[in-house]
C-alpha cells in the first residue's frame, strides 16, 4: 500500500481490489465530513439564527470599518484576526445575516476533521484514523469553538493540510508553509507549530551533521 493508503502493489491495477481501495479513502473522508457536519448541525442549529461570539461579531465589524475607510470609533479587546476578518467580514457583508457565518464554520469543521482522519490513517492506520475523527467529534471545546463560530475550526483545517503535504512521498512543504500561514492568520498560535517543526528540523540537521562528522575519512 503506498504511504497515502491510495494503492496496493499486490493488486494489479483496475481490478476488483485495487479499486475497492481507491473509493476506500474518499467514501471515508465524506463520511466523516457528514458525521461532523451533522453533529454540529444539531448543536449549532443555525437554521433562524447564525449564533456568532464576540471574537466572531468584531470581525465583522473589522471588515465593515476597514472596508468604509473608517476608524473603530472605540477600542475593541478582540485580537485581530485577519482570515475571519475577510471570511466573516464579506460574508456577512453579501448577506445581512449572522447564518452564513454558522454554516461556513460547521463546513470548515467536517472538512478539518475528515482531513484529521485522513492524515492520522496515512501515518498510523485506519484505527488510528476512527481515532482521531471519534476525538474531534467528542471535543467539547472544539464543538463550543464551532458554536459561536471562533477561529480553531479554521486553524484546524490549515494545520491538517500542512500535516498531509509534509507527509505526501515527496513532500511538498511550500502548500504546508501556505496553509500554516492561513492558519496563523487565524489563530496566533500556530506560531506554536512552526516552532515545533523548526525545532525538529534543526535537531535533525545536526544530528545528521554529526553523524558524517563522526564517520572515518
Amino acid at each position: 500500500m503506498s504511504r497515502g493508503g491510495l494503492t496496493d502493489p499486490a493488486a494489479p491495477p483496475g481490478s476488483p481490489t485495487a479499486t475497492g481501495r481507491s473509493l476506500a479513502l474518499p467514501l471515508g473522508l465524506t463520511l466523516a465530513a457528514a458525521l461532523a457536519a451533522i453533529v454540529a448541525l444539531e448543536l449549532v442549529r443555525p437554521f433562524a439564527v447564525g449564533p456568532v461570539g464576540f471574537d466572531s461579531a468584531t470581525s465583522v465589524i473589522y471588515f465593515d470599518r476597514i472596508a468604509a475607510g473608517r476608524q473603530l470609533e472605540a477600542f475593541i479587546t478582540a485580537t485581530p484576526k485577519p482570515l475571519l476578518t475577510v471570511i466573516y467580514g464579506a460574508l456577512h457583508a453579501l448577506s445581512n445575516d449572522w447564518r452564513p457565518i454558522s454554516w461556513a464554520t460547521i463546513g470548515a469543521y467536517a472538512i478539518g476533521v475528515a482531513l484529521a482522519g485522513w492524515l492520522a490513517t496515512r501515518v498510523a492506520g485506519l484505527p488510528a484514523g476512527v481515532f482521531a475523527v471519534a476525538a474531534l467529534l467528542a471535543s467539547s471545546t472544539l464543538l463550543g469553538d464551532v458554536a459561536i463560530a471562533y477561529a480553531v475550526p479554521w486553524a484546524l483545517v490549515g494545520w491538517m493540510v500542512a500535516g498531509l503535504a509534509v507527509t505526501e512521498s515527496r513532500p511538498r512543504f511550500s502548500l504546508a508553509g501556505v496553509a500554516l500561514a492561513m492558519a496563523g492568520l487565524a489563530r496566533l498560535e500556530t506560531l506554536a507549530v512552526v516552532g515545533v517543526a523548526a525545532a525538529a528540523i534543526a535537531a535533525r540537521t545536526s544530528s545528521a551533521m554529526t553523524s558524517v562528522a563522526g564517520q572515518p575519512k
